[in-house]
């Protein structure tokens, strides 16, 4: 691993001073070369990882398996350094050399109190802002058994956020759902479910009380570009249904309930039903209806979406969409997410799980008042 210096003495990482010569040399020959070409006027910026042959953390195994850190010392008193240049101190990259450059506070502003200075934020009362888009490990090892699934942690903002993943996990628990993943709006979770789960010259049956954006996805961008076809239907023609279903090679059904802007629901038991019977997948919009009053996946559905911009978040302040379901279709549209990348960002996260804190309550007034004015 570039910046680490490890030598193995009977399986045990051993302290940099024990390190073999040609391990020891690493740092020598790192500075030798940013002499060189600091002297021939040939760079500005090293070339080499600072972590390499600057101040070097060096991660020590234990006995009994635990980890430990030791820091080296700088690289000021490392074999090779020419001593006799001296540097302003400002922090630039002037002529005083790898002496100067590894002295600058600049690592210090970048990276001081970053790891110690953290708060214990797990007890934190409310989810904290992870605003980060990359994150870090301890040393290849770790990163290795974050890859192979025995370390529980983050790679890339694309891929995940701890601030948005509490929200996944709390609509999982609304919808009753084995997973959930939200993105950027609710148009993105449409879109990206449809290119995930539709192959090429796939089958879609939607309602004719379809929201128009995502029928005009249908009907123009999947027929255009990849020969899907679709069936339009009533949402209550329960016969029509079962018909395309017989006579079409249909790959996934569509429909919100209650509909936009006709607040028509559709029998979800019945169709999900039928959608089973037939291979296909059924896929409900609970936008309008929220968990709170519909809970799809109970009824039948294979999965759940919803523009959460609307109820779930509830304060007109924030885009983003969800969709839930069973790990395996949920996965596969995460699959798909993580390519095209409408991801959420972790601070509309934040505001959604506040959004969702009065849910329920927001909820039960508008129905208070829808039936009032009824």
């Amino acid at each position: 691993s570039l910046g680490f210096a490890l030598a193995k003495v009977g399986g045990v990482a051993a302290h940099p001073a024990k390190a073999k010569p040609r391990e020891a040399s690493m740092a020598q020959l790192g500075a030798k070369m940013w002499r060189v070409r600091n002297a021939g006027g040939l760079t500005s910026t090293p070339t080499c990882s600072t972590r390499a042959h600057g101040s070097r953390c060096v991660l020590v195994r234990a006995a009994g398996g635990k980890r430990e850190s030791a820091r080296t010392s700088s690289l000021d008193t490392s074999p090779g350094v020419d001593k006799s240049s001296s540097g302003s101190g400002n922090g630039a990259f002037g002529s005083g050399g790898a002496e100067e450059l590894f002295a600058s506070s600049g690592t210090d502003c970048v990276h001081k109190g970053e790891r110690k200075g953290r708060p214990r934020i797990k007890d934190a009362l409310t989810t904290p802002i992870v605003q980060t888009s990359t994150y870090w490990f301890e040393d290849t090892e770790e990163l290795i058994e974050y890859q192979e699934g025995r370390y529980q942690s983050y790679e890339y903002g694309r891929y995940g956020n701890p601030t948005v993943r509490v929200c996944e996990e709390k609509i999982a628990e609304l919808e009753k759902a084995e997973e959930c993943l939200v993105s950027g709006s609710g148009m993105n979770t449409a879109t990206t479910m449809l290119l995930a789960l539709v192959p090429q010259h796939g089958h879609i049956i939607t309602t004719t009380d379809c929201y128009r954006r995502t029928r005009q996805f249908i009907q123009t961008f999947l027929a255009d570009k990849m020969n899907v076809t679709a069936t339009v239907l009533d949402p209550s023609d329960l016969e029509g249904l079962e018909r395309a279903l017989k006579e079409n090679d249909v790959t996934l059904y569509f429909s919100e309930s209650p509909t936009n802007p006709y607040l028509r629901c559709i029998d979800v038991p019945t169709v999900s039903r039928l959608c089973r019977e037939n291979g296909a997948i059924s896929v409900v919009d609970g936008t309008f209806a929220t968990p709170v009053n519909q809970k799809p996946l109970e009824l039948g559905a294979d999965l759940v979406i919803s523009s959460g911009t609307k109820y779930m978040a509830g304060h007109n302040d924030v885009l983003c969409g969800y969709i839930a379901g069973s790990k395996e279709l949920v996965g596969q549209v995460k699959h798909m997410q993580n390519i095209l990348g409408g991801v959420m960002d972790p601070h509309a996260g934040y505001l959604l799980l506040r959004g969702m804190k009065t849910l329920e309550l927001r909820i039960a007034r508008q129905n208070e008042t829808a039936m009032r004015m009824a």
